[in-house]
């Protein structure tokens, strides 16, 4: 930025006085929200104002809640061509008369101006002011950087009028050049110039650079605001660079790795972070515990590494953590697995008193950054408030532990539970559906089950009603007045029932509930009166018993008059003499050796065979129903049902194709198809019961069946159940099956499987889903072709860990923890692939990750790195100098711990490099 003190370039406002111009100027800095601000006068003319801008920018800190940082420098012209404009930039508390210094070792000769007010230039090239600038400091790191301002306007380095291209070309190569300054980001910019600073394989190889050049944007500014002389005003273009805090060495990291730390304005006019929604870890506090310190990390919403030597509690640390998340049930799946055996070592270093591990979990923005602690005390984790529902849904995390990413590559379910994860919510509710369809269409077969029983018993109820009806019949053809008796005897139980029932009502009317109260109490005040009032009470009773019984007297008389009424002599007189012929009709068929009361049974035992045979055709009828019900549901619904959860699975396969790391053609680096109905296991577990007999039908023989309905239900998108029914229906009529596997099985064998699957049970199985089949491949990303899949054998074990692990980053927002993802992987795969994948996931989603690998802190950028060490026999945060080393790259103290820990020392490192010949 230029200030109002070098008149010669300041087109904006005058003031009365320097304090006047700083005190506006450094105002305007706050409230256009600039947080660092690097002022680069020409030829260093604003040495003597840096001290008041820096007093103006404390002056406003409390009112505006942050420190303006101010890196102070100078803008001079290069001999390259007819002059190059260059700034350099120190740190924000550098010596000013040393900066003064520094700008005449760079070729800049007292005095700074000519007599006519133009300032010097340099008599020195870029090559050599940049070694000057950049010379590395006593302490480490460099005293200054370079940055080439405007390269595309008046004195840039692209400015064709001033400078040879072969100058461009030699000045723009140069690998210790790490920033330009550029009017708009390079995507708003012509081809030409995206490809130039996109610095891929489309670029020319003679402008080709070691590593992409960092482009900032800046205002440049001439104004406190944009006015007619001028739209260079302060804050009009600005630049967001990732920090732990402003330092020369903070921004040279953010310069050498400007994808993960610089966002231009043009592109991202809010900060950042601002665009963060996903849910983190904020915290994990570590006291009591038997191993390690106690400690409290603060970790950021990006990219996270542990590192230290064996020992150190890397892993302790993401167990630790699996507890307080209520995560234990994963290891505990398997208690006779090595994973779980070292979990619960781990987890015996916390059964102590006093012992406690706290996470804190960050919702993230969509939920207001609601932070929710989880914590295990004495080894026993806490109660959750109940309202948050499953703790592992409502704060998911993924945690992946040593061996986990070996098993999931080994493991054909556990890479489609990787897909399945991530479409869970709408997958959950198809699963809903289906439970509840299954449930009904087993209810169907269980009443289609029935069948067979219901139709034997319907057919012995058919035989047995025929000789009911014969026998019946053949009584009949003696003596027909039997049937007229029974028509008279029903008569007769109807009215003899019905006149006994009138005579008992009227008996339990004469009985009365006698009324009951207790006797007042003869010492209330009243007393008198409550005695009388009972007693009138006891007379109203009296009267009502009176007036009943005379009722039930009266009712009685009128039941006698009915009794003895002319119809109903007239009834019984008839009744008397079918009687009476009946027991003539009774001793004639005694005399033959027939017993009536048989002949009645017979009736009987028709009436009940009867309406047993119209429950069971009724039972016979629905059944038919159920089975168009079940052929419906089936067909309609659940395959419907399936096939959406198969449409979901396919598309969330085609989305992580998107988001994985590209070959160099542009195809995925690893590919997840998804076939339907697909996994052979899954069928041939189904089916499994249902072999009965290994001498009848040898292993080999059923698989082989199994085998090539599978196959031809796959080609013909229909379920091998169905294949197979087709084959038993084809071979129970004589017709041989065409597709049958003759040449490899004996058609025999297919009859024993009839015998075997009945349609119960082929009904049954059809309620069973055959899972999707999900296959994961690696393609090489020099040209994209196919390298294997994870259910092949082509695979190495560095290739599988690398094709489980673009699955578990490429989509997601919730917290994922791995620990020592580069175990099978050799550097070259985790260069190549691993750490691109963390640079592209960290934006989206917190990564934490446990490495002995430089290349993942380093060239993944890490936000956060955690050197571990042991100290007073327990593991801790490492410290050199007395000094803690936790945080990001651009801090010394963490780029020591990183080159002791991962590179050996920077010693030997070096050596390696001078063997290398790099």
């Amino acid at each position: 930025m230029q200030t109002p003190f070098d008149a010669s370039h300041w087109v904006g406002e005058s003031f009365a006085s320097h304090d006047e111009a700083a005190e506006a100027y450094i105002r305007r800095c706050y409230e256009v929200g600039l947080e660092v601000i690097a002022i680069t006068e020409h030829n260093f003319t604003s040495k003597a104002h840096i001290p008041l801008l820096q007093a103006k920018a404390k002056q406003f800190a409390h009112e505006f809640g942050y420190e303006l940082v101010i890196f102070p420098g100078f803008e001079f012209t290069a001999n390259v061509g007819k002059g190059v404009h260059v700034l350099a930039i120190f740190e924000p508390t550098a010596d000013l008369d040393q900066i003064d210094h520094i700008l005449t070792e760079c070729g800049v000769s007292h005095p700074r101006q000519t007599p006519s007010g133009q300032h010097v230039p340099s008599n020195k090239s870029l090559d050599e002011i940049v070694r000057v600038i950049q010379a590395p400091t006593e302490k480490g790191g460099k005293r200054g950087l370079v940055i080439l301002p405007h390269i595309q306007s008046n004195s840039g380095i692209f400015d064709g009028d001033k400078i040879a291209e072969w100058l461009q070309q030699k000045e723009f190569t140069n690998p210790e050049l790490l920033a330009v300054e550029v009017p708009k980001s390079p995507s708003k910019m012509s081809v030409a110039f995206q490809t130039l600073f996109g610095n891929g394989d489309d670029c020319h190889v003679g402008w080709k650079r070691a590593r992409p050049i960092c482009c900032l944007m800046s205002s440049d500014a001439k104004a406190l605001a944009a006015n007619n002389n001028t739209g260079n005003a302060i804050g009009t273009k600005y630049t967001w660079i990732k920090m732990s805090a402003p330092s020369i060495e903070a921004l040279r990291q953010a310069f050498l790795d400007h994808e993960s730390r610089v966002r231009r304005s043009d592109e991202h006019p809010e900060r950042p972070e601002l665009g963060y929604s996903h849910p983190f870890l904020a915290s994990l506090k570590i006291a009591g515990a038997k191993f390690l310190a106690n400690e409290e990390i603060f970790f950021s919403p990006n990219l996270n590494t542990l590192i230290g030597g064996r020992g150190t509690g890397k892993s302790t640390m993401v167990e630790y953590m699996r507890m307080a998340l209520r995560q234990e049930h994963v290891l505990e799946a398997d208690t006779k697995s090595q994973l779980y055996a070292d979990f619960s070592i781990v987890r015996d270093t916390l059964a102590l008193p006093g012992s406690r591990i706290e996470v804190t979990y960050d919702k993230g923005k969509d939920f207001e950054n609601q932070k929710i602690s989880l914590s295990v005390d004495d080894g026993v984790a806490t109660e959750v408030d109940s309202s948050f529902g499953d703790v592992n849904t409502y704060l998911p995390v993924k945690i992946y532990s040593r061996g986990q990413i070996e098993a999931i590559a080994n493991d054909p379910q556990k890479q489609a539970s990787i897909i399945d994860d991530l479409i869970l919510a709408p997958l959950e509710g198809l699963r809903n559906e289906e439970r509840d369809l299954v449930r009904r269409l087993r209810d169907l077969n269980q009443s289609l089950g029935q069948e067979a029983d219901i139709a034997t018993a319907k057919a012995k109820l058919v035989a047995d009603i025929s000789n009911l009806n014969a026998q019946i019949n053949a009584i009949r053809g003696k003596h027909s007045s039997l049937e007229a008796w029974s028509k008279w005897n029903g008569e007769k139980q109807y009215l003899y029932g019905l006149e006994a029932a009138i005579a008992s009502h009227l008996d339990r009317m004469v009985v009365q509930e006698p009324f009951s109260y207790k006797e007042a109490d003869s010492t209330a005040d009243n007393a008198g009166f409550l005695k009388q009032h009972r007693l009138a009470i006891n007379s109203v009773v009296d009267v009502l018993n009176s007036e009943i019984d005379a009722a039930v007297l009266k009712a009685k008389n009128a039941l006698a008059h009915v009794l003895n009424s002319d119809q109903r002599t007239s009834w019984q007189k008839q009744f008397d003499a079918v009687d009476s012929e009946n027991k003539k009709t009774v001793e004639e068929l005694a005399a033959m050796g027939v017993s009536f009361d048989a002949y009645d049974e017979l009736f009987r035992r028709r009436e009940t065979a009867q309406a047993q045979l119209s429950t069971q055709e009724n039972r016979l009828a629905e059944i038919s129903t159920n089975r168009t019900l079940f052929e419906t549901l089936y067909k309609d619904e659940l395959l419907d049902i399936w096939t959406r959860q198969f449409e979901l699975r396919r598309t969330m396969a085609d989305h992580l194709n998107d988001q994985v790391t590209k070959t160099k053609i542009g195809t995925p680096t690893v590919q997840s198809e998804i076939t339907k109905y697909g996994d052979f296991k899954s069928f041939s577990q189904m089916m499994a019961a249902h072999h009965k007999d290994r001498r009848v039908v040898s292993q080999a023989d059923w698989e082989g069946m199994l085998r090539a309905a599978f196959d031809i239900a796959l080609s013909h998108d229909v379920s091998p159940l169905d294949v197979i029914e087709r084959w038993i229906v084809e071979m129970k009529g004589g017709i041989a099956p065409f597709d049958f596997p003759s040449d490899e099985v004996q058609p025999k064998k297919l009859l024993a499987m009839a015998e075997w699957l009945t349609d119960f049970d082929l009904n049954e199985l059809r309620t069973h889903r055959i899972a999707d089949a999900v296959t994961v491949s690696l393609h090489r990303r020099e040209d994209g072709k196919l390298v294997g899949d994870l259910a092949g054998r082509k695979l190495s074990a560095g290739q599988k860990a690398t094709t489980v692990l673009s699955l578990l980053l490429a989509e997601g927002t919730c917290p994922i923890i791995i620990d020592q993802p580069e175990d099978d992987l050799d550097n070259e795969f985790v260069f190549e692939q691993l750490v691109p994948m963390l640079r592209s996931s960290k934006e989206k989603r917190q990564i934490i990750v446990v490495t002995h690998n430089a290349n993942v802190p380093v060239n993944g950028d890490a936000e956060l790195i955690v050197p571990l060490e042991v100290r007073n026999s327990g593991g801790t945060i490492k410290q050199i100098d007395g000094e803690l080393t936790m945080g990001a790259l651009d801090r010394h103290p963490v780029q020591r711990a990183v080159e002791l820990i991962l590179e050996g020392s920077s010693e030997a490192f070096r050596r390696r490099r001078e063997k290398y010949g790099v």
